[in-house]
């Protein structure tokens, strides 16, 4: 796998996620098994975390922080500013509240959530948040800054402020609007891609069958690619996909990675909620895909793609 960008040597190939770890929008989360996929990510080489302030209001960070405290591995954790807090204190602020509940005296990349602006929070400067961001990063509180959900114009213009080291957006077989907008820009400028959401939520892993409804609370249930219409379609790929993975010898989840990890400096953001499915992702880095798997692959997932429209927010 080659992964050429800036910070492409300090992060495990594939990073774990743990928006489900704070429970909010999600069911059926158990602190307990969340923790014990932390020490499975780790046991299974995968040093690299994914978090945010409002994955559960601080929970996530927390159950991540308490866990990874006594590991001895060389630990890579990304956490984010939230777009209630983009001005230059709120950023400050934000990311010394992160660093008390990972329990860490720096943050090795901070991302900004979602442009200022976005979910009718106030609009902010993009300089004003940069000039934080790179403070704290002079102050050795940060070592590498980004962004996430940022369109192409909005990573421009943030990257003409100051450095951006990583860029976070939705990537996956279904979804890959990413290919067409950010993905030439971040390759000229060594940016990586943090791909989230990269078994579509779930989708790729073939476990959800037709008809499927998610449980109240659940927010998969405003998630484009589950909705009826996408029902035949997604299906119909789902089943190509199977075949491809059983000729592979290997689980439907670890072929979608395997997919993006084929692609140089990207890295899927993949959650779990118990070490099964921890281990199982972390074994995608065994999978080696031809060039005419992932030929297969990208022709089996058209039948989904052709069916979306050019909003890249997964929901709704």
């Amino acid at each position: 796998m080659i992964k050429s960008s800036i910070i492409s040597h300090a992060m495990s190939d594939v990073i774990m996620g743990t928006w489900q770890a704070g429970k909010k929008y999600w069911v059926g989360i158990d602190d307990d098994s969340i923790r014990s996929s932390i020490h499975a990510a780790l046991d299974h080489g995968i040093t690299t975390f994914d978090t945010a302030p409002v994955y559960g209001d601080g929970h996530a960070e927390s159950i991540l922080g308490n866990s990874i405290s006594r590991r001895t591995e060389d630990i890579f954790l990304i956490s984010k500013v939230a777009p209630s807090d983009c001005d230059y204190s709120a950023v400050i602020n934000s990311c010394e509240y992160s660093l008390r509940r990972l329990k860490r005296e720096y943050v090795d990349l901070l991302l900004i959530h979602w442009p200022s602006g976005s979910f009718n929070t106030p609009n902010v400067p993009i300089g004003d948040t940069m000039k934080a961001l790179m403070d704290l990063q002079s102050k050795g509180k940060v070592k590498y800054i980004g962004v996430s959900n940022f369109s192409l114009e909005q990573l421009v213009e943030a990257h003409t402020e100051g450095p951006i080291d990583a860029i976070q957006s939705p990537y996956s077989l279904f979804w890959r609007h990413i290919e067409s907008s950010l993905m030439d820009y971040c390759k000229a400028h060594g940016i990586s891609i943090l791909a989230y959401s990269p078994l579509a939520q779930g989708l790729l892993t073939g476990r959800f069958k037709r008809g499927h409804s998610f449980e109240r609370g659940d927010h998969r249930k405003r998630n484009l690619l589950f909705k009826p219409h996408l029902e035949k379609a997604v299906h119909q790929s789902l089943s190509k996909l199977e075949m491809l993975a059983s000729s592979k010898h290997c689980s439907m989840a670890q072929l979608a990675l395997a997919w993006l990890l084929s692609k140089p400096s990207v890295f899927p953001v993949v959650g779990s909620r118990n070490p099964e499915q921890t281990i199982d992702n972390a074994q995608s880095v065994q999978i080696r895909l031809s060039d005419e798997d992932i030929e297969s692959l990208n022709t089996a997932s058209d039948a989904v793609i052709q069916h979306l429209d050019q909003n890249p927010i997964l929901w709704r």
